[in-house]
């Protein structure tokens, strides 16, 4: 249920550009060897940069988002990277255009990022990157020229090897073993179409096969196993096969059937293209001849939100959710909602996710059931925030954090909810001037001298930038201590700090069973003295 972002690009069919002998160019976007676009974009703390800012220096431009699995999957990377590759010579930008400052604060904090991040807020920049899937990475040489272009999660050697390119002034190559066996299975040269009918369609047939394949294939890789691929270029090899298909079948077919496949393949080669009219009549052509066709509906439905036409977008998704009533699309229809600014409707729509996904849980617990209740409380959560009901919102990240604490300790969808949801609990304060307090299970890398059997918290303290703060722990059961690990210091039981310039502060809060006849669980109160902050917690003993 829960798609692979590389499926969910592919199944969106948002980008080619080529990059191979023989691919056609499908992309207006930049071009690598091109000069870059002007951008204007605002930091977090109030400045405007331009590309101009960043003349003289390799560029390392990110965009990205916080609600962006793959993004936040990248984010140790990229940290890695600047801290590697950081330099005179060298700068990073991280750029959000979907997100409120509050939200990104928490995020930037929490993971300590230490490059600049800026908000693309008329989405100006994402226009004139040609950015319609994150994350996309550009790096751009010291001359403003465009020196690679990578769609997906990009690993820290890769990185590396683009920017060593860039600062040599020549074009970034992405070669691994994976990327070359997808680079033969779309080779034009094994296929052959024939002049009749038959021989057409096997043709077609084997087209459709490669490309499955080939899509399986970069779902599959892994960049950090040096399994490199290359979305773009692959997007590109597909659109040429896609060409030749079209050409061949528009010259025999001969009934409803044949058309159907051939508006199919025209939707999808015109998708590629950003040709999104042209994607939604080929795909409501297609339609006609298979109405309960779910995955024409899902990429019509991708083409109606590329051209904004939010209404359109949602009637197509009630015919899915008329077919087989998912989580996941009722979630798609809210987001829509929110587009039109409709947030009652967008709200009713969140709710009838969670309804159906916790329906499913109650059925079935696993682990793909408790994903999508704390999936679709994330977005009714965001729902509410658009609406301006943060009591409702809170609510909501709470019940996200509650499921996302259920989920494997050590897998990616534990780190990803039970933080987006503290985060969230975090932003809707960091606009006012009273202090908060928000307790999750600890998802970073253990500080140095960490035992097994100690039981770690990850505690964020919020409020205006230069507050003291003094923190205290209480109600621990008798035999337990509580400490409070910030800047490679450890306090027991209590700490002061002051709040940086962000606005928020990440602590590591402990509790640690200290004597072998203590009872084997406890609670634990976290209060910031002299506010109404605190938080609270209950652990057993490991």
């Amino acid at each position: 249920m829960h798609q692979s972002f590389r499926s969910i690009l592919l199944a969106a069919a948002v980008l080619a550009l080529p990059t191979a002998a023989g691919a056609q160019a499908v992309s207006p976007g930049p071009q690598v060897g091109a000069p870059a676009p002007s951008f204007t974009v605002t930091t977090l703390d109030g400045r405007a940069v331009t590309l101009d800012s960043f003349r003289g220096r390799v560029l390392v431009l990110n965009f990205w988002a916080t609600w962006c699995p793959p993004c936040r999957l990248e984010t140790p990377d990229m940290i890695a990277s600047y801290k590697q590759l950081h330099a005179p010579g060298v700068a990073f930008l991280g750029v959000d255009a979907t997100e409120q400052a509050p939200i990104i604060r928490a995020f930037v904090a929490a993971k300590s990022l230490p490059y600049p991040v800026a908000i693309d807020a008329d989405r100006s920049a994402t226009h004139a990157y040609d950015v319609l899937g994150i994350p996309t990475t550009y790096v751009i040489d010291a001359n403003g020229i465009v020196r690679a272009r990578f769609v997906d999660v990009i690993s820290a050697p890769q990185l590396a090897s683009f920017v060593a390119d860039a600062r040599a002034g020549r074009n970034g190559s992405i070669d691994s073993d994976v990327q070359r066996k997808i680079d033969a299975l779309l080779d034009p040269k094994g296929f052959v179409f024939g002049n009749d009918r038959t021989s057409v369609l096997a043709g077609v047939k084997a087209v459709n096969a490669a490309i499955d394949a080939s899509n399986q294939l970069l779902g599959q890789a892994d960049p950090a196993k040096g399994e490199v691929t290359d979305y773009l270029r692959i997007q590109a090899e597909q659109a040429t096969l896609q060409s030749a298909a079209i050409a061949a079948l528009s010259k025999v077919a001969t009934n409803d059937s044949d058309r159907a496949t051939l508006a199919r393949l025209q939707g999808d080669l015109a998708s590629n293209r950003e040709d999104w009219n042209g994607a939604a009549a080929a795909y409501t052509t297609a339609l006609a001849a298979m109405p309960n066709d779910q995955d024409v509906l899902n990429s019509l439905a991708t083409a109606y939100l590329e051209l904004g036409r939010w209404q359109d977008e949602i009637a197509t998704y009630e015919r899915l959710m008329d077919l087989s009533a998912d989580p996941e699309t009722s979630v798609a229809i809210g987001k829509a909602y929110l587009k039109l600014k409709q947030y009652p409707d967008a709200i009713a729509a969140m709710q009838r996710g969670v309804t159906l996904a916790l329906d499913a849980y109650s059925k079935k617990p696993s682990t793909d059931t408790t994903i999508d209740v704390a999936y679709t409380n994330l977005y009714l959560a965001r729902a509410y925030v658009a609406a301006n009901d943060p009591n409702a919102a809170g609510g909501a990240f709470a019940q996200t954090l509650k499921y996302g604490e259920l989920l494997p300790p050590k897998s990616g969808s534990y780190a990803r909810y039970t933080e987006q949801a503290q985060e969230g609990i975090v932003s809707l304060g960091l606009d006012t001037s009273k202090t908060a307090v928000s307790l999750a299970p600890w998802t970073g890398a253990d500080l140095p001298g960490s035992v097994a059997s100690t039981i770690k918290y990850r505690l964020v303290v919020a409020g205006k930038p230069g507050t003291n703060v003094h923190l205290r722990a209480s109600e621990l059961a008798s035999g337990w201590i509580a400490s409070f690990c910030s800047d490679k210091v450890c306090s027991p039981m209590q700490l002061r700090l002051t709040l940086p310039e962000s606005g928020v502060k990440i602590v590591e809060f402990q509790l640690i069973q200290n004597d072998n006849r203590a009872s084997s669980t406890t609670r634990a109160r976290v209060e910031a003295v002299g506010t109404s902050a605190s938080a609270e917690v209950s652990a057993r003993a490991r």
